[in-house]
Parts: C-alpha cells; sequence; structure tokens
C-alpha cells in the first residue's frame, strides 16, 4: 500500500537524526519515523450527457445520474460527482479534438 509524507517533515527528521551521510538503515528508520499525510486518491471522471440538451447527466465512474438545471455551476457543484465524489475533468478523445 502507498504511504504519503509531507516531505518537509521527512526533511526536518533527517535533520535532526544528526547523521552527516545517513545510511540506509538510518534512512528507512527516519522514513519509518515521519507520520503519513492524509490523503485520498483522486478520482477522475466525466459526465455523460443523457440528452441532446446536455441537462441530464451520468457519471462516467459510478453511473449516478444529475439533473444539471438545479445545479449551480457558478458554484462548482457540477464539478465533483454527488455520489461517488470523481473530478469531473476527464475528457474522451473525441472530444480532445473539437
Amino acid at each position: 500500500m502507498s504511504r504519503y509524507v509531507e516531505i518537509d517533515d521527512v526533511f526536518h527528521a533527517l535533520v535532526e537524526s544528526h547523521c552527516a551521510m545517513p545510511n540506509i538503515k538510518k534512512m528507512q528508520e527516519v522514513f519509518d519515523s515521519v507520520p503519513s499525510a492524509d490523503v485520498v486518491e483522486v478520482v477522475h471522471g466525466e459526465w455523460i450527457k443523457m440528452d441532446k440538451r446536455g441537462k441530464n447527466v451520468q457519471c462516467s465512474k459510478c453511473g449516478n445520474t444529475l439533473d444539471l438545471r438545479g445545479v449551480n455551476a457558478g458554484r462548482g457543484d457540477a464539478n465533483y460527482c454527488p455520489n461517488c465524489g470523481a473530478k469531473m475533468d476527464e475528457r474522451r478523445e473525441d472530444e480532445l479534438h473539437k
């Protein structure tokens, strides 16, 4: 499983270890001493239009449907799927060449 850390915390831990030329074992001890960062993997998706006007859309990741007529796009309400949290920033190949 991946482990994410704040690089500044690793740097400070290495400095505080007082090891001028850290060996692999010492570096492993320092890395293990730094707590994992609180991160979440970003899932990317796109809204798939369900009608010609594009007011009804479906999440490409979870299949949840959304009626955009009640969504305030100016507030960024449609930037993420309200069901699975996917960030709606993917583009299909056929849309990239338009």
